[in-house]
């Protein structure tokens, strides 16, 4: 499971990448996040997106996000899963 914190704010475990919110897709129950580069602050989202976060619908609207916003995507070491090249 995916988690998106403002900037500064993760425990330093597992995932922890600066990115930066490319766009917002509303998709009923869940918002689907596209994540790029974090770009240091710019105002430029034009990077092509490299993630992307599926949220529950709740947990969006109880800390909502905007394109060109800087945040941390963290994840449990345990949660990830290597794939096979």
């Amino acid at each position: 499971r995916l988690r998106l914190d403002p900037v500064g704010t993760g425990s330093g475990a597992g995932g922890d990448y600066a990115m930066q919110v490319a766009a917002i897709e509303y998709q009923g129950a869940q918002v689907q996040v596209h994540l790029s580069a974090d770009t240091s602050g710019s105002a430029d989202v034009s990077a092509e997106p490299i993630w992307m976060a599926a949220l529950p619908d709740a947990d969006f609207h109880a800390a909502p996000l905007e394109p060109g916003q800087r945040v941390a995507l963290h994840w449990r070491p345990e949660d990830a899963h290597a794939l096979a090249a």
